[in-house]
């Protein structure tokens, strides 16, 4: 990493509501923290305590446009300086204070955190003081009259202007305004900026009903229509007086000039100088005529639209006896009538795009679906574009804007058009949000059944090409923003190219792997298996539940709190803090108490690793002191918070960009994936964070919390799990995972996909029983549990670990820097977990690599593993087990040496694939034919989503080859050609995909070969039309079979939960614990004996760390 270069900068000071100012000279390279410092002790600069440092920079010679940057502790600001020598500083306390205004005069005067953003801001004033829903719609204005330049969203206040003090909260984008508007508090709200909009001067009320408008309003005001005429009359009384009043003033000025002439001319006359009098502006004593009115000022500006005053009043009968609620209501609804109403106009000089035309004068503006440009003040269209047509759109200059769009959904022409503007970063801040808003606002209506039937039926209709198929088969999602252009729509080879025919393979006797194949069963496990049988009767399985002696909820709330103060960086001392809630709430366990000292003593250089170390021990605790359901609750809210953090620097982070630092391919690999899907973004960015942990240092500290994220979920499985089995549901599939957990837990992908693999079937039938859930939740507990909650935190688990095994996924694994390098010897629990974790890993990649041939291998790694960590735990507390864990510790390694020499050999995404998986067949054939390769990745990318994303797929796809074989009207030119086997080409991939039965796979192959033959023939085929019409019905049939099969895929194997067996009185411990004290003991020694010290000692680490050392040695020779 490149150094900044040392330079000495000229530092101006400026504190904060105060006049102290200090000019010194600082090294450039100064922290924030290291600056506050010297200003503190070297020119006796009082900053207060925990202030921030704000930096000024100049964007002018005339210094009137400011842009502040703040200053982190722990940054310097070269990257901020330039080439500049002086710079300007200003010192801000740790809170500001902001007097927040909205449209009906009601102010929130709060104070937030300084750097606090503006969206957080909002949410909090919306949620807390003004009541109103979706504040993703309202924006943040310095000045109200400005609503072109909103405060950023992501930034805080002070990098907008850290002088101002009061701010206006309006609504910003109006689109799906009406489904929003549903409660009292944002009627109100709305309807006060509504008014303001209609009744400002520049309202272009020509495109509205404005007489119902004012009639409207005139009626919430004075309610009925004689108390309306009563107004009109006043008004004319208090204008004639006003009237008056003015032409006694312009006659005292009158006089006054008079006189004032009269002494210039007698001093002129004497010789004596004469000082102009300086302008002053009129100081308003009262209202003018026009503010007494209520009335909007453009009616009383034009002449005609002023003698309609009776005509408008007139109205008000219309609406009389209206409750005021129903008023507002209507009032907006007018206004949304108009589609531009509320959006921004921009002045813009262009051409007309695809016309040739010369640019000229034209008004741009956005609408929810199109971009609207207009002839100047009208609401005319010249041109204008769907959204999803738009692909690009990026400044050239400050003053140049450029979008890239196709024509047409079938299109594959990109089309540039440059927009000529006086600040092209308006445009482009107001279109980018607008897009985003449009898209959250999608999000939020996926719950209407009818809103997902929409956008399928909406994608059908719109899109018919492989690169829409590619890029926009995820369905509930309708807008795609990428920053730079897609490949895929750089196809020039797909061009002339015509349906590939798939040939048979030579073996069609599909083996698919099992990952149960790999897991290490304990010895409680075998004793399970064995005793099994005693336990079966009538009620199903039973076994007693374990004591847990705490329910504590103080446990939940200081661990939840100490968590979320962190992430919100509102601890001083992270690392000081943990270890006294630990120490608050330590365990009895000896062994647990020694695992949280040495978690504590984790990576905690900045915030990511802080939170990740923090939560883990956090993780710990819940899981030793909590009852299974308690510790659920709040395992999945740290779960929730971690993912919340994570997922904001996710949103700032180039992945593909990331992925191709490390490896062109392994970017080429990765980049159809994250165009394809965004809900994998958890299980994509741990891959790439893990390729390029080893490169950049922000990827290693990311991917520890990507980690944490993982073990937090694996962790609140177990307890699910052991909820369930307490409750006596599903327990014969549960318990034996549970048996191969070790004594201390760690994140285990085997263990956490045959988990998460059990519990989704489990979970889905629990939903729609209530006898099971009564049962589940008649345990002891304190905290509030909710079936749904267990359903999203183990479907998060599932998304995570099933895509593990998928062939994108091994590849990556496969280039992972951990993986390919030998582990130290541990000398802690935690250590030793990580190289537990990693050797699982490596076995999870290597069972799915290559078809499987180093499965053997895989189990070998994944057998030394377990037994490895399990010594390693019972050694820390019996020294005279460390020669058995020494030479476990050897073999560990020399099978890992092994898979390293495996790995480096996994040069390309081939090696990945099994050929006797019929999906991956055809992309081996693919990716070993001239096919452009980004296309072949595309349908690689496919096959790693989920059965369900997949399905989706299927049936769009089969939907477009319906409509197109339906539209065949004689011989099929090349482009109908190319369009259907685009489609083929996806659908046959997925029938490939869904139908996973061994039996039936060889037949499934032929038939969609052959479906395939015939379609070439049909579409090349000079045939009379009856005879067309008929062989297309009949591929038409034989395609909704296909569709048919993949729809019989299950994803989760169906279960049905025996309610007579369960239990729902809530088991009595105590009661069993006395019965088990009082019991008959004849047979036995009345004798106390004393366990033995388990108890970890530092220096028996040590002496098993030094013999690990030599094991290591001698496995490496």
């Amino acid at each position: 990493m490149i150094q900044p270069e040392k330079t000495n900068l000229g530092l101006e000071a400026e504190l904060f509501g105060s006049n102290q100012r200090v000019n010194t000279t600082i090294p450039s390279t100064l922290k924030g923290s290291e600056i506050k410092n010297f200003l503190t002790f070297s020119h006796s600069m009082q900053l207060p305590e925990n202030s921030c440092i704000v930096l000024k920079i100049p964007m002018d010679r005339a210094g009137k446009r400011i842009v502040y940057h703040i200053i982190d502790d722990d940054k310097d600001m070269t990257r901020f300086v330039g080439r500049r020598s002086n710079v300007k500083i200003l010192i801000y306390p740790k809170s500001i204070r902001l007097r927040i205004h909205c449209a009906d005069g009601r102010v929130s005067t709060r104070d937030y955190p300084a750097k606090t953003p503006a969206n957080q801001i909002i949410e909090q004033v919306c949620n807390d003081f003004f009541h109103l829903k979706h504040h993703i719609a309202y924006a943040l204005y310095g000045d109200k009259n400005d609503l072109q330049n909103p405060i950023s969203a992501t930034k805080s206040i002070l990098e907008y202007d850290p002088y101002i003090q009061d701010v206006w909260l309006l609504r910003r984008f109006w689109i799906k305004a009406c489904s929003t508007l549903t409660d009292e508090s944002d009627i109100h709200f709305n309807y006060s900026h509504a008014r303001n909009i209609v009744f400002a001067s520049n309202f272009n009320y020509k495109y509205y009903k404005w007489e119902d408008l004012i009639a409207i309003s005139l009626t919430i005001e004075y309610s009925t229509y004689e108390q309306t005429k009563v107004l009109l009359k006043k008004e004319k009384k208090e204008k004639k007086i006003q009237q008056k009043v003015e032409k006694k003033k312009e006659k005292k000025e009158k006089k006054e000039k008079k006189k004032e002439k009269k002494k210039k001319k007698k001093a002129i006359k004497a010789g004596i100088a004469v000082e102009e009098p300086v302008e002053q502006t009129p100081v308003n004593t009262g209202p003018s005529p026009q503010d007494l009115s209520h009335f909007p000022k453009w009616m009383l500006d034009d002449k005609k639209l002023k003698k309609r005053k009776n005509d408008v009043i007139e109205k008000v009968k219309n609406y009389e006896g209206k409750d005021i609620l129903g008023l507002k209501l209507d009032f907006m609804n007018l206004c949304l009538e108009n589609k531009f109403f509320g959006a921004l106009m921009f002045h813009v000089r262009c051409p007309i795009p695809m016309t040739g035309q010369a640019p000229a004068d034209y008004v741009l503006s956005f609408t929810e679906e199109q971009i609207h440009l207009l002839e100047p003040g009208t609401e005319t269209d010249v041109f204008k574009i769907e959204h999803p047509l738009v692909k690009k759109w990026k400044p050239t200059s400050f003053e140049n804007l450029s979008f890239f769009f196709y024509p047409n959904a079938t299109s594959k022409n990109l089309i540039q058009w440059n927009i000529q503007y006086d600040n092209v970063l308006f445009i482009l801040d107001y279109f980018t949000s607008l897009v985003n808003f449009i898209k959250q606002q999608e999000i939020l209506a996926m719950k209407d059944e009818q809103r997902k039937i929409y956008l399928k039926e909406r994608q059908r209709q719109t899109q018919s090409s492989l690169n829409d198929i590619l890029t926009n088969n995820d369905i509930e999602i309708g807008y795609q923003m990428d920053d730079d252009l897609d490949d895929l729509y750089q196809q020039g080879d797909l061009q002339n190219d015509v349906l590939n025919r798939f040939p048979a393979p030579a073996h069609q006797t599909p083996v698919f792997l099992d990952v149960t194949k790999i897991t290490a069963f304990l010895e409680s496990q075998n004793t399970y298996e064995e005793l099994k049988n005693f336990y079966d009767d009538e009620r199903g399985f039973r076994y007693e539940p374990e004591e847990y002696h705490a329910v504590n909820e103080s446990i939940i709330e200081s661990g939840c709190a100490l968590l979320r103060s962190i992430i919100l960086q509102e601890s001083i001392s992270p690392i000081a803090d943990a270890t006294a809630w630990v120490q608050s709430v330590l365990p009895e366990d000896l062994l647990t108490q020694s695992v949280l000292g040495w978690q504590l003593q984790g990576p905690a250089n900045n915030l990511n690793e802080a939170v990740s170390t923090i939560s883990r021990c956090i993780s710990y605790v819940f899981q030793s002191e909590l009852s299974p359901l308690d510790s659920f609750v709040a395992l999945n809210y740290a779960r929730s918070l971690l993912m919340h953090f994570a997922r904001q620097q996710w949103k700032e982070i180039d992945f593909v960009e990331m992925a191709e630092q490390v490896d062109e391919y392994l970017g080429a690999v990765l980049r159809p994936v994250f165009n394809i899907t965004r809900r994998l973004i958890y299980p994509l960015s741990t891959l790439v964070l893990e390729d390029s942990s080893d490169i950049l240092p922000d990827a290693r500290s990311m991917l520890f919390l990507n980690e944490s994220i993982g073990m937090t979920l694996t962790f609140a499985a177990i307890s699910v799990a052991r909820a369930l089995c307490d409750a006596g549901i599903g327990c014969e599939d549960l318990q034996p995972i549970l048996n191969t957990l070790p004594v201390v837990n760690t994140y285990d992908p085997i263990v956490a996909y045959r988990l998460s693999d059990a519990l989704m079937p489990l979970l889905s039938a629990l939903e729609t029983n209530e006898v099971a859930q009564k049962a589940l939740l008649a345990q002891a507990h304190a905290a509030k549990v909710e079936v749904s909650n267990m359903v999203n935190c183990v479907t998060e688990l599932y998304s995570f670990t099933h895509f593990l095994p998928s062939p994108v996924a091994v590849y990556c694994q496969a280039h992972s820097p951990r993986l390919l390098t030998l582990p130290e010897t541990p000398s802690t629990i935690p250590e030793a977990a990580y190289i537990y974790q990693l050797a699982r890993e490596s076995s999870l990649t290597l069972w799915n690599l290559n078809d499987g041939r180093y499965a053997s291998l895989a189990q070998q790694i994944s057998y030394t593993a377990a037994e490895f960590y399990t010594l390693f735990i019972e050694a820390a507390r019996d020294p005279s087990l460390t020669n058995s864990l020494g030479y476990t510790f050897q073999q560990l390694i020399e099978a890992l040496s092994r898979a390293i020499e495996i790995f480096q050999t996994t040069t390309s995404i081939i090696n990945v694939l099994n050929p006797d998986d019929p999906s991956h067949a055809v992309l081996l054939n693919l990716l070993n034919s001239p096919e452009d390769s980004r296309t072949s990745l595309s349908l690689l990318a496919l096959d790693s989503v989920s059965p369900k994303h997949k399905l989706a797929v299927l049936e769009d796809s089969g939907q477009r080859i319906d409509t197109q074989l339906r539209s065949i009207n004689g011989i099929c030119s090349e482009e109908e050609i190319q369009l259907i086997s685009d489609s083929f080409r996806v659908f046959s991939l997925m029938v490939l995909a869904l139908s996973k039965d061994q039996d039936n796979a060889s037949q499934i192959r032929v038939d969609i070969s052959k479906f395939g033959e015939e379609l070439i023939d049909l579409m090349k085929a000079n045939i009379d039309e009856d005879t067309r019409r008929r062989r297309v019905q009949e591929l038409i049939t034989r395609l909704r079979t296909f569709i048919n099969i993949g729809k019989t895929y299950q994803e989760f194997k169906l279960i049905n939960i025996n309610t007579a067996a369960l239990q729902v009185k809530q088991r009595n411990i105590t009661i069993v614990n006395e019965a088990a004290r009082i019991r008959d003991t004849t047979n036995e020694f009345a004798v106390q004996l004393l366990l033995p010290d388990s108890s970890v000692s530092t220096e028996t680490l040590q002496k098993i760390a030094a013999i690990l050392r030599r094991f290591s040695l001698a496995a490496m020779d």
